[in-house]
């Protein structure tokens, strides 16, 4: 369960998907939508990759995109809350790839 979005998120591929029922921009009722917005690019072995989450998907957005309707303070915790775990993930991949086996 997310303590943002209070509701689970699974993931997708990229994407983060979240369980939860709602209406669309198209106006279809939904048990599930995306919530982020993911773009990687790949060039020479070297990959750049960003991940949004939309905090008012908009009427133009597809009728598949959740709005995660995140206040100011919400999304700068979320953000802070993201930051810390992808610095503490590859703080263990980086230990992972420098064990020295004997």
């Amino acid at each position: 369960m997310s303590t943002y979005i209070k509701a689970p998120i699974a993931m997708d591929g990229d994407d983060l998907m979240v369980q939860k029922t709602f209406v669309g921009s198209d106006g279809q009722s939904r048990d599930e939508g995306k919530v982020s917005v993911s773009i990687t690019y790949s060039l020479e072995n070297i990959a750049l990759g960003h991940t949004a989450i939309n905090i008012d998907a908009g009427d133009k957005a597809p009728g598949f995109a959740f709005s995660s309707l995140l206040t100011d303070e919400e999304a700068k915790g979320f953000m802070h809350e993201v930051i810390a775990y992808f610095n503490a993930e590859i703080k263990d991949q980086f230990v992972a790839t420098t064990k020295i086996i004997v």
